[in-house]
């Protein structure tokens, strides 16, 4: 299966409890290289008349009973972003009611962290920002995932401030931070920053 992954030039967008999530140009596949098992998802109708994903960002999300994809899509270029999700169990996509908001700066969106529901994104650390504004130092964005079909209205993307030790000269231009899952359980004091 690996060797197959190799030829195809199929892109690994994300994993998650063995399984992969790939792409080759605009169709979705999730495979697990374990038992050779390949199943085709389908885009959501306006992706696909699209037909350019440059502006998505996708993710894979498995329990024990199911798998979720987490797809962003922004196609105007603002700090909102539409959220469509995938459920295996129900077999199609929903869009998300509420936006989901990514704040001034540019977000590490392929290494996000999933936890109690809620999927989490850490900013750059790059100066290009005034000093004086509220996104000037990086950052953590979190945004609930619900679901349900009665999705709370009043659900919104959480700004979260990266702790004061951890922003330390942060803002040289050498400087990379990531967020990770750290241990079995999820909260967000577990998180490791490096």
């Amino acid at each position: 299966m690996l060797e197959f992954i190799a030829h195809s030039r199929l892109k690994i967008l994300s994993s998650s409890n063995g399984l992969l999530l790939c792409l080759h140009r605009t169709e979705l596949f999730i495979i697990n290289p374990a038992t050779c098992y390949l199943l085709h998802i389908s885009l959501t109708n306006h992706l696909q008349q699209r037909g350019n994903l440059h502006s998505v960002s996708m993710t894979l999300e498995c329990d024990s009973d199911d798998y979720r994809l987490i797809l962003f899509d922004n196609e105007d270029w603002s700090s909102h972003f539409d959220c469509h999700v995938y459920s295996h169990k129900q077999g199609a996509w929903s869009l998300r009611k509420n936006h989901f908001f990514a704040g001034s700066r540019n977000l590490k969106v392929d290494m996000p962290v999933i936890c109690n529901g809620s999927i989490h994104f850490i900013s750059d650390c790059y100066s290009y920002l005034t000093e004086d504004g509220t996104y000037f130092r990086h950052y953590i964005m979190s945004y609930e995932i619900t679901n349900s079909d009665d999705e709370d209205e009043s659900v919104e993307t959480k700004f979260l401030r990266v702790p004061k030790e951890a922003r330390r000269g942060s803002h040289d231009d050498s400087c990379h931070m990531n967020i990770f899952k750290w241990g079995r359980s999820c909260w967000l004091s577990n998180y490791l920053l490096s």
